[in-house]
């Protein structure tokens, strides 16, 4: 559920050769990077990176399931929160004073949700006809992203990114262990949504968002993040229509010549790679993607 989060918090008595002098590389202890300049951080990165502004503030960014875990196939909660980050406080205060962990404000939290699949690339061809209203979609071979001004989402197959990044890095030491971790990958196409500091202010109705209003209102963070995945249409799959009864479904909604339609168009879509190719030279994508919403529509 929870992977990267980003945090800002004042700091006192900064003793910048400690801080510098900082690396944590043995098993079970922190490993910091230390940046004096913006933060840019990839999803795939297993660092703690700290930007020490001005001598009085300290941001922290680092993924939290990569923290626990080494990897982020397993999911990591809010709860988890709270013991990470006063295990990573202790190592703070080595080089600075810092307030209660409660106090932190967060700057960007990133939520994430696997959604299993039997053919992850058929799947992730549905995902990218999607939209989502006031956000700019991009189109890779293995992913679609819907960038916003306050958060943005993203649907990838996890085996095409796993052995792009983190199989590469776990292989240096563990070559039993990547391949493992490679194979609880497949078939596994994961969603996930980055927040930034306005939306969650948005979302929680607070003028600042600390580590403390995240843990009491989880709820409302999480609520979000399955609105905005059933706004996107992403629960429609194969999967899905397997165990419903989906003309039946149909007819329940639309008029028997609608409902007909529907599931025809449905069963040829995914009857084979070739037939799928049809349609999509038969109808443009806006007609594709009104048809998925109108599945979508009556099956939820």
């Amino acid at each position: 559920m929870v992977d990267t989060i980003r945090l800002k918090f004042n700091i006192s008595h900064l003793n910048e050769e400690k801080l510098l002098s900082i690396s944590y590389a043995k098993s079970g202890e922190i490993r910091y990077k230390v940046f004096k300049d913006v933060i840019q951080v990839g999803s795939f990165s297993y660092d703690l990176s700290l930007y020490v502004s001005n001598n009085s503030q300290l941001f922290l960014e680092f993924s939290v399931p990569k923290f626990l875990y080494g990897h982020n196939l397993k999911e990591a909660f809010f709860h988890d929160l709270i013991p990470v980050l006063s295990s990573i406080k202790s190592q703070i205060d080595l080089f600075c004073c810092s307030p209660d962990i409660a106090l932190w404000e967060v700057q960007r939290l990133d939520l994430c949700k696997y959604i299993f699949s039997d053919n992850c690339y058929s799947d992730i061809h549905l995902y990218q006809i999607l939209d989502y209203p006031r956000k700019k979609k991009y189109i890779y071979d293995t992913s679609v992203m819907f960038v916003g001004s306050s958060f943005s989402s993203k649907f990838y197959i996890k085996e095409d990114e796993f052995f792009k990044h983190d199989f590469k890095k776990i292989s240096k030491f563990d070559i039993s262990l990547a391949y493992k971790l490679l194979n609880i990958s497949k078939e596994k196409i994961r969603f996930e949504t980055s927040y930034r500091s306005k939306s969650l202010k948005d979302i929680l109705h607070l003028k600042k968002v600390t580590l403390y209003d995240i843990i009491i209102k989880e709820i409302y963070i999480v609520n979000h993040f399955n609105k905005t995945l059933k706004k996107l249409k992403g629960d429609i799959s194969p999967q899905d229509m397997k165990q419903k009864n989906l003309l039946s479904e149909l007819r329940k909604k639309y008029k028997p010549t609608r409902a007909l339609q529907l599931y025809q168009f449905y069963v040829f879509y995914y009857s084979d790679d070739f037939n799928k190719s049809v349609i999509k030279n038969m109808y443009s994508r806006s007609q594709i993607y009104r048809n998925m919403k109108a599945i979508q529509v009556a099956l939820y």
